[in-house]
């Protein structure tokens, strides 16, 4: 066989039997595939267990390191296989016009959420003299910066408006001010408002914070705070499948969706969220870009974030009615970090620069560097911050105690894991039992699968509780949006695990007083720039740092930027005009 059709040596190293299997499939059904074609195949396969939409030949090609010559042959022949198309039904297989590799689904699924944006951002909705009047009456005095005032002065009359910025910077504060501002002018029935995050306590966090601007109505048995849900739970998704019960046959009843912590969104839940809000609702999106994605497909919000990349301020070079002029970008730091200099270490984060992150973290009030593997100095600060919780007399006191400070790590397993240092903690603050024993009281416990009959989800947190101080646990907590506790018993908790230490990527979403984030020795794929911002981000007060610096350097030099088409979808959209922004929804 020629050098053209010669199997790659080395397979990627992340193909699983799934993967072989589609390859097998595709060879059955549409034969005449050279082997360079299957293995481009595989690995778009592959490519979605880590995350990615799709596959960038010519990355695929640079690990090969196949010659140009090699992959221009490739993709030709892709292009005349019967496998591959550009989204009909019956080509398992899409290759874009950006040298991208689709599994169908996953292109559907971009098509879907780029059909429905552009359809949004399209629609402008005049507001009459009095209705402006009304906005601004409602808006006037209000303590907003000038790129919070534009972003509420810009969605007014707009049906889309995806809101960008970093811890402090002011995201939900500005949303409050815009959900007034349309309640006042008549463009949104404060009933028809509904919150939703990825999950159950970025949804809380996101009703407490909007409580004020949405006061119950007379006689409602609501408010913001209570109804605020997860994405999942709002769309009435099955679990285990792919249904789910509100979807463009039977939408939402909703005006105004907002979706805070909308970087942790996967791409399918995105386009099943989009497909469930009614055609001619507003959508708002909050989140920052610089954070982590979703663990599953997709990074949507890191896609539209890249429309203002490069512009000089939050609404020059868009072009009016598309996407871009819908993404607005908050730069300021309004919460108390910001007097404490720690605004500086995310921007060095974002800027990827080691000398400005270690002299950031220098500068910084109230950040530690623990001498490296100083991991006893490390035990015994995490240890004072919980120490108040086994005399709590209160599961009030116990609460607060816990859910003001969290160890962060990379991983759950081993030396550096969070499963370990959860261990060493309750050793060292006296509420550890016998292996297989139930928790002593004033325990947080991290709920860890979603489960319908207790109404818990995946990252809630509940509190061990029982009858004398230090005593073991005989049933569960569970903190309610109205202040009050919810008595469960244990054996009814679906799988838990103990919550002084968690994953970044589990206290994703949440806030904490006091973090002490623990950094493996050596360096692992998952410890990328975007895990340092999302981690270093979770503290209000106090970053502990336990981390060499080596391993800092390679992390903030690695990226995890997924392949995606959208951006390049959505970059060089002009306004829609208005007869077609008027249809219903679009898409496949």
């Amino acid at each position: 066989m020629s050098a053209r059709g010669t199997r790659p040596q080395d397979e990627p190293s992340g193909v699983r039997a799934l993967d072989r299997m589609l390859v097998r499939e595709l060879s059955r059904l549409f034969p005449g595939a050279s082997d360079d074609m299957l293995a481009l195949a595989e690995r778009a396969s592959a490519a979605v267990a880590d995350g990615h939409g799709a596959l960038r030949l010519a990355s695929a090609a640079d690990d090969w390191q196949w010659s140009d010559a090699r992959l221009d042959h490739a993709r030709a022949d892709l292009r005349a296989w019967r496998a591959v198309g550009s989204g009909e039904p019956g080509r398992p297989l899409v290759l874009d016009a950006h040298d991208r590799l689709y599994l169908r689904r996953y292109h559907a699924y971009e098509t879907r959420v780029c059909d429905d944006l552009r359809l949004r951002a399209a629609r402008v909705r005049a507001l009459d003299r009095e209705a402006s009047d009304a906005a601004r009456a409602a808006i006037a005095g209000a303590a907003l910066d000038p790129d919070q005032h534009a972003a509420v002065a810009h969605a007014l009359d707009r049906d889309l408006l995806v809101l960008l910025g970093g811890p402090g910077s002011g995201k939900t504060h500005t949303v409050r001010h815009l959900i007034a501002a349309l309640v006042a002018c008549g463009r949104v029935d404060p009933a028809r408002v509904r919150l939703a995050a990825p999950t159950g306590k970025a949804a809380a966090r996101l009703g407490e914070s909007l409580a004020s601007a949405l006061p119950s109505p007379a006689g409602a048995r609501e408010g913001a705070a209570s109804r605020a849900t997860t994405l999942h739970a709002l769309i009435g998704a099955v679990p285990g499948t792919d249904r789910v019960r509100h979807d463009r046959e039977l939408p939402l009843d909703c005006g105004l969706l907002v979706v805070d912590e909308a970087s942790m969104v996967d791409l399918p839940l995105f386009a099943r969220t989009l497909d469930a809000l009614p055609p001619h609702a507003m959508l708002v999106l909050l989140g920052d870009p610089d954070q982590l994605a979703s663990v599953e497909v997709g990074s949507v919000l890191h896609e539209l974030a890249q429309l203002r990349r490069g512009r000089s301020d939050a609404g020059a070079g868009a072009a009016p009615g598309s996407v871009s002029d819908c993404v607005r970008v908050l730069r300021g730091h309004h919460r108390s970090d910001a007097r404490m200099g720690f605004p500086a270490v995310l921007d060095a984060l974002h800027a990827a620069s080691h000398e400005a992150l270690d002299e950031a973290l220098r500068a910084a009030i109230g950040v530690r560097r623990l001498p490296d593997g100083d991991d006893a100095q490390a035990l015994a600060l995490a240890s004072s911050w919980f120490a108040g919780i086994v005399d709590a007399q209160t599961p009030d006191v116990a609460w607060q105690a816990s859910a003001q400070a969290r160890v962060l790590t990379a991983v759950r397993e081993g030396p550096y894991g969070a499963a370990q240092w959860n261990e060493r903690l309750m050793r060292r603050i006296g509420l550890a039992t016998a292996r297989g024993v139930a928790p002593r009281r004033g325990t947080p416990l991290l709920v860890t699968r979603n489960d319908v009959a207790s109404g818990l989800a995946n990252g809630d947190v509940v509190l061990a509780w029982g009858d004398a101080v230090g005593a073991v646990a005989d049933h569960a907590l569970v903190p309610g949006a109205d202040g009050r506790w919810r008595r469960l018993e244990l054996g009814l908790l679906p799988p838990w695990e103990p919550a002084f230490a968690m994953t970044v990527h589990k206290a994703q979403g949440s806030e904490y007083a006091r973090v002490l984030l623990v950094v493996p020795s050596s360096p692992l794929a998952l410890l990328t720039r975007e895990w340092l911002y999302t981690a270093m981000s979770r503290q209000r007060t106090e970053l502990a740092l336990l981390a060499t610096g080596p391993v800092l350097r390679e992390a903030l030099s690695r990226s995890a930027r997924r392949e995606s088409g959208i951006a390049d979808a959505l970059a060089d959209d002009r306004s829609i005009p208005d007869a077609q922004a008027s249809k219903p929804h679009a898409g496949s």
